[in-house]
C-alpha cells in the first residue's frame, strides 16, 4: 500500500489530503483569512504559517513523514525548475 500526502497552496486556502494507494482517507481545506494573510508581506513570507498548519494536519491523524511514500505539491509559488521528479 503508498501512502501519499497531497497539498494544493492556493491563495486564500491550502488543500491537503492523504491517501493509501487511490483512496483518499483524509483530506481538509484549510482556509486562510484575509487578516490572517496581509500580516505576510510576501507569499514566501507564509512557508511557517502554512507548514505549521500542514503539521497540525499530519498530527490530528496521526500521519508520521517517515511512513509516506511521497509527498506531492501543486499551486504555490515556486522557483522556476527543469521539469521531472524531485
Amino acid at each position: 500500500m503508498y501512502k501519499i500526502l497531497v497539498m494544493n497552496l492556493g491563495s486564500t486556502s491550502t488543500k491537503v489530503a492523504y491517501y493509501e494507494d487511490e483512496k483518499s482517507v483524509y483530506s481538509e481545506n484549510i482556509d486562510h483569512p484575509a487578516d490572517e494573510i496581509k500580516k505576510f508581506a510576501t507569499f514566501w513570507d507564509q512557508e511557517e504559517y502554512r507548514l505549521d498548519l500542514i503539521r497540525k494536519f499530519l498530527k490530528e491523524h496521526n500521519i508520521k513523514l517517515e511512513d509516506l511514500d511521497a509527498i506531492v505539491s501543486r499551486g504555490g509559488h515556486t522557483k522556476p525548475l527543469v521539469s521531472g521528479a524531485y
